[in-house]
């Protein structure tokens, strides 16, 4: 009897290894498309962490760029200064708005002080329920979707952004 309970605590044992295994590595295949891109973006109404409105809908004839992020994320943490950076680039920009939003709803107080020391000032708002990730089609962070004028997802990054080419990919959907 004792034999069979070892043999069955093994057995247990190295299937509840291999379904941990599983889990962890079936979020790590990477993916090369999402299918917002080349279709209309998603529409999304949030508030801001400063409770203003962020209306995806009010911005049509602008270039949009939407950032995913979380502040406890690595690779976001490490994006952080290339997107303050562009943002000052094109705080008098009249064609182009910033937009990132927190999808992690326990982060609230974290996110706004992870912000605020960052000196992130474009608009950063909250996703109650993931839904406008879930629309988007976010599996990880930081992912960036940027939205032609016409309200197209015109291009999507997953991972950090390279500031250069961004900033050439902006400039031309700013001229078309």
């Amino acid at each position: 009897m004792t034999r069979i309970r070892w043999i069955v605590s093994i057995v247990s044992v190295v299937v509840i290894g291999l379904g941990v295994l599983l889990a962890v590595n079936l979020g790590n295949k990477p993916s090369t498309t999402n299918p917002t891109v080349h279709q209309p973006a998603p529409e999304f109404k949030l508030t801001a962490f400063d409770g203003k409105s962020v209306d995806l809908a009010t911005l049509r004839n602008k270039v949009v760029f939407v950032n995913f992020w979380n502040e406890w994320c690595q690779p976001c943490q490490q994006e952080t200064p290339s997107l303050v950076a562009l943002a000052k680039a094109h705080a008098n920009d009249p064609d182009f708005v910033m937009i990132g939003i927190v999808h992690d709803p326990n982060s609230h107080g974290e996110a706004t002080a992870y912000a605020t020391k960052n000196k992130m000032t474009y608009p950063l708002a909250f996703d109650p329920g993931d839904r406008t990730s879930l629309n988007y089609g976010v599996t990880g962070q930081p992912e960036t979707f940027l939205i032609d004028k016409a309200g197209i997802v015109d291009q999507w990054v997953s991972g950090p952004i390279d500031p250069n080419s961004m900033e050439t990919e902006i400039e031309r959907l700013e001229n078309t």
